[in-house]
């Protein structure tokens, strides 16, 4: 069988339909770049946070030994600031804080106790959040590892902090129902037991 020639015209035509080719090549390419990119920007996730604004206001926990309230105001679009506390006559007593801060694309629940950790506050980062759900997750902590809230209706939710202590999977459970949304929706009796010394919003309930 005779062997084919290359001749000049065979180089050209190579050429030529391998440059089509890749110039065929190179539209789908630019068109994936440029959709894959639109995808991205369309797709870009907001602040985490902002899924947990529905925190804000006063929550209380009632226990057989009195009440237990949570509150939450929100100082910017970044952070929310939390304190829990009781009340004893005319004295609020905060026994922990809370921020809960957005850092570029993360959440952080930092609580800060003061008999715990020598008062310094310990950084728990987000695990899972939605709409109904937050979870926040620090291994390295003693106990709790794990903290989270769950929505149960438009004023009721779970706090549970859960993790391994002594060997052993422990849980605890803070049913709590909201009282205020806001400090303008405040009533009358949580304003009248407002703190004098504490100037922010949310410092006590009834």
């Amino acid at each position: 069988m005779p062997r084919e020639v290359a001749t000049p015209y065979y180089y050209y035509y190579r050429k030529r339909t391998c440059n089509t080719f890749i110039h065929m090549k190179r539209l789908p390419v630019a068109l994936v770049v440029i959709a894959i990119a639109f995808c991205n920007w369309i797709s870009l996730p907001g602040k985490s946070i902002r899924k947990a604004e529905w925190l804000l206001g006063i929550w209380e926990n009632k226990t057989p030994k009195g009440s237990i309230y949570e509150s939450w105001n929100k100082i910017s679009d970044d952070e929310l600031f939390g304190k829990s506390y009781i009340l004893k006559e005319k004295d609020t007593i905060v026994f922990e804080s809370i921020r809960l801060v957005q850092e570029k694309d993360s959440l952080f629940y930092i609580p800060t106790v003061g008999n715990q950790n020598d008062g310094l506050p310990v950084r728990f980062a987000v695990k899972r959040i939605s709409d109904m759900e937050m979870a926040f997750e620090n291994l390295q902590h003693d106990f709790p590892q794990l903290i989270s809230y769950t929505r149960i209706g438009a004023d009721s939710l779970v706090a549970e902090i859960s993790g391994i202590k002594g060997g052993q999977e422990r849980k605890q459970t803070f049913p709590m129902r909201r009282i205020t949304i806001s400090r303008n929706s405040a009533n009358d009796k949580s304003k009248a037991a407002l703190s004098k010394g504490d100037r922010r919003p949310f410092a006590v309930a009834r």
